[in-house]
């Protein structure tokens, strides 16, 4: 259920998408909000639009994706959020496509390093 997008980035919310606050996550999920990413127009994506439901502290909870049609076509939830090297990080993902129900995927690291030393690849 992911495709090569996901797991390379090519396509960055952060850079490729305009963004709009649409409401609080109260009461089920206090201090989070809900932010629609719109893509600019020469974005190259399949989504008409991503509703990221984020933390006060900026940590993803969930994303919602939408087809040029405004339909729901798929979720990827963020768990078992834990402090790894200062970072709070999503240490499982899952993936539900709201057109094979019963269907997902799930991600789960097992061990994460966010500061591996690297060394000078020799020419």
């Amino acid at each position: 259920h992911l495709t090569n997008n996901d797991l390379v980035r090519q396509v960055q919310l952060v850079e490729d998408f305009d963004y709009q606050w649409l409401r609080d996550r109260q009461p089920a999920q206090p201090n989070a909000w809900v932010i629609e990413c719109t893509p600019k127009p020469e974005t190259p994506v399949a989504w008409g639009r991503v509703e990221v439901t984020v933390r006060a502290d900026g940590v993803p909870l969930q994303q919602d994706f939408f087809d040029e049609e405004g339909e729901l076509v798929r979720t990827l939830e963020y768990g078992d959020i834990q402090e790894i090297d200062g970072e709070q990080v999503a240490l499982r993902m899952r993936v539900v496509p709201h057109n094979k129900p019963g269907e997902s995927t799930t991600l789960q690291f097992l061990e994460l390093d966010l500061s591996p030393e690297l060394k000078e690849a020799k020419p």
